[in-house]
């Protein structure tokens, strides 16, 4: 008797329906920080956010993630405006989001998948084909080490940096990781989930350091002293003091900037000897990444503290150098961008020292009567969408502008952005206020001596 057997392909449940598009990514990250779910059902979930995410359009993410595409865009523009088209800049803005959005994602992913094997008795072993990042050294790391003095490893929010203090320990290093509050919570979670498996398992040897913990200063000395590894993504402006404190800082040209960043890596380095290891993780994949190792920074022996400052201020500045070079290779994988403007110094000097002179209301209005008509430097000005329209911000003084309330219901940015211009004969025909003209050569001549609108 033979017999056959029917088989139905259940559909897979739509794990986002319901959710709207300007909080799926929080939905996705809060599901995923959930370490008490299954990991095969976080596999479907982030298998739907990746195919959500490529799919994801342009205009939509300029209109549900603003507060990402606009601090991205302004910095990328205030970076690449010389050297690309602003619809480049725009696409590298879209990618960089992206970017952080699924590597975010995926690492809470990845950690869930570290987690599972620990509790199932598989601890990930040390074949370097085991792991996802590609490149390491440990002998350069023992060799560190063995001055006894303890490892500073300085990186960055870059490419697949989250993956490096999970490996270290899983290569059997002792490792405390200093990272900002959210991420810090997330660890917690992570590692209360695990219970004493985490004890009987590589993962023991990885510690979190809250950045605005009172006492992360102390905890990082005591960390050293113990000959371990402390492991630092360095850019920005999060310390004990907070996300906006003003201490322990360095003066560092950045990418054709110049900014304030905090410079308590290489402050331990000189007070207590111990080497920084400058490391970059580019990833190469979804799920995957190489490390660069560079010269290592050593302080030198007898160091005065006379020439402490000076040893900090070359230490940050050849960092920021090293990381330069690999930002501007891959702009997309840097996380940071996201930031720049509030450590750059701004710079309120005018454009071009001859541009007062031209700028008086009279002359505008005589090149309008001149046929002359005026438009957006494209070079100097960022647009950024907003939900009261479009607002300018000038790249070199971050100053902000949005179309003048007299001057509603027209909309003057946006016909100053239009390739036409705005012209003598648009004014005539826009409105019968006997004001009207004296107001717009007003506005254009502060605008033209800002260097923000030419003649043409």
């Amino acid at each position: 008797m033979s017999t056959t057997t029917t088989t139905t392909t259940q559909p897979t449940q739509d794990l986002l329906a319901g959710v709207p598009e300007g909080r799926r990514v929080q939905h996705v990250r809060n599901w995923l920080k959930d370490f008490d779910r299954e990991v095969p059902a976080k596999r479907e979930m982030i298998a739907q956010f990746r195919a959500w995410l490529a799919q994801l359009s342009d205009e939509s993410i300029t209109r549900s993630y603003q507060q990402h595409y606009n601090p991205i865009y302004l910095n990328l523009a205030s970076v690449f405006g010389e050297e690309l088209p602003f619809e480049e800049i725009h696409s590298l803005t879209i990618d960089s989001i992206k970017t952080k959005l699924w590597d975010e994602c995926e690492y809470y992913f990845h950690l869930s998948e570290v987690l599972e094997s620990v509790r199932n008795k598989r601890d990930f072993t040390t074949d370097q084909s085991s792991l996802r990042l590609k490149g390491w050294d440990s002998e350069l790391i023992r060799s560190l080490l063995s001055r006894g003095k303890g490892l500073i490893i300085c990186s960055f929010r870059f490419g697949a940096i989250r993956y490096v203090p999970i490996e270290l320990a899983l290569l059997g290093f002792p490792i405390l990781q200093v990272v900002n509050k959210p991420a810090f919570e997330a660890m917690h979670a992570a590692f209360e989930s695990l219970g004493n498996d985490r004890e009987r398992s590589k993962l023991r040897l990885l510690k979190t350091l809250d950045a605005e913990d009172s006492l992360c200063t102390v905890e990082l000395v005591n960390a050293l002293k113990r000959n371990e590894i402390i492991g630092m993504c360095i850019e920005g402006n999060t310390g004990s003091d907070g996300p906006w404190g003003n201490t322990s800082k360095s003066r560092i040209d950045f990418l054709g900037l110049t900014i304030q960043a905090k410079n308590g890596a290489a402050r331990l380095a000189a007070a207590l000897r111990a080497p920084i290891l400058p490391l970059i993780a580019v990833k190469d994949g979804d799920t995957s990444g190489e490390l660069f190792f560079s010269e290592p920074i050593i302080p030198p022996a007898g160091l005065k503290r006379s020439e402490v400052e000076e040893f900090v201020k070359t230490s940050m500045q050849s960092l920021y150098t090293l990381f330069e070079s690999y930002v501007r290779q891959h702009p997309p994988q840097w996380e940071g961008w996201s930031a720049l403007h509030r450590w750059r110094e701004r710079d309120d000097a005018p454009a071009d020292e001859t541009a007062a002179g031209n700028a008086d209301p009279q002359e505008i209005s005589r090149l309008l009567a001149d046929a002359r008509s005026f438009r957006i430097n494209p070079r100097r000005v960022a647009q950024l969408p907003t939900k009261d329209g479009v607002m300018w911000v000038d790249l070199r003084t971050l100053k902000g502008f949005q179309n003048p309330k007299w001057a509603e219901p027209e909309n003057l940015l946006a016909i100053l952005s239009k390739p036409e211009g705005l012209d003598l004969n648009w004014i005539d025909n826009t409105s019968r206020d006997p004001e009207w003209k004296q107001k717009i050569c007003v506005l254009l001549a502060y605008l033209r001596e800002s260097d923000l609108v030419s003649a043409y």
